[in-house]
């Protein structure tokens, strides 16, 4: 009968230490996606800002490799931010649901603990202001690809 009994405390313990484990891989992947994420829109408007600063630096004799080329390309850059950001975000979504999904079969208490103190709500989640940032780039960029088609509708 002791057998049996440690045989069942080894199992639950087992269980147990598989949920830990499956719920902090679920957390892991999740700061890994946001810490890719934030790396590719640090690298795109590192980008931009060397773009507007060396080749918009005179505008009054802007070419077309610099007047459409450079914002052809920053815009593109800043596209692919964008997507990459909002396809990371679904992906944390789901491990995150995962993860709640886990507490709930598992571990009640603290799935209880951990919908009670939910944030208030997502109006500006951290990927909306990063698309924000790079959706005022692409505007920023279109600046003087307008100003070079202005002059050389003239």
């Amino acid at each position: 009968m002791p057998t049996e009994t440690r045989n069942q405390e080894e199992k639950r313990e087992a269980l147990t230490e598989y949920v830990r484990m499956y719920y902090e891989h679920q957390y892991d992947r999740m700061a890994k996606l946001e810490e890719q994420r934030l790396t590719i829109t640090n690298v795109v408007i590192t980008l931009s800002i060397v773009a507007f600063t060396f080749g918009f630096s005179n505008i009054q004799t802007l070419t077309a490799i610099v007047g459409i080329g450079l914002p052809f390309v920053m815009v593109v850059s800043n596209v692919f931010a964008i997507i990459y950001v909002v396809r990371s975000a679904d992906f944390i979504r789901t491990h995150q649901k995962r993860a709640k999904r886990i507490l709930e079969l598992y571990a009640q208490e603290l799935f209880e603990l951990d919908k009670s103190n939910q944030w208030p709500h997502r109006l500006l989640a951290r990927w909306k202001i990063q698309v924000l940032i790079h959706g005022l780039l692409i505007l920023a960029a279109l600046f003087p690809a307008v100003v070079y088609l202005f002059t050389v509708i003239k």
